[in-house]
């Protein structure tokens, strides 16, 4: 299922996020998050369908408010993914961008 893709839905910039773009091809947008897209993605090298997490923390586009929001959901997801980890269907990887 494809969702309509909206401003909030847009790919982190190139530069910024080189070596996520280097191995994957971000493709549709199939959910989305608090501050963040999930796009699925091909491995450029295997061929392979991920589900892909885009996070956008940038603060400047948040209230005060709304950026403690984003922290608190962040560090929940976080402990999630951190009890999913290691199970066969979820896979790990971290492109992180420097806010500038």
């Amino acid at each position: 299922m494809t969702l309509d893709v909206g401003p909030e839905d847009e790919l982190p910039d190139w530069a910024a996020a080189k070596e996520f773009y280097q191995k994957y091809d971000p493709k549709d947008v199939i959910g989305r998050g608090v501050s963040s897209v999930v796009r699925r993605c091909v491995h450029r090298a295997t061929g392979d369908e991920f589900a892909v997490k885009i996070m956008e923390v940038t603060a400047e586009r948040l209230s005060p408010e709304q950026l403690e929001e984003v922290r608190e959901a962040t560090r929940r997801e976080t402990h999630i993914l951190r009890q999913v980890a290691g199970h066969p269907h979820i896979s790990e990887a971290a492109f992180p961008v420097p806010i500038s």
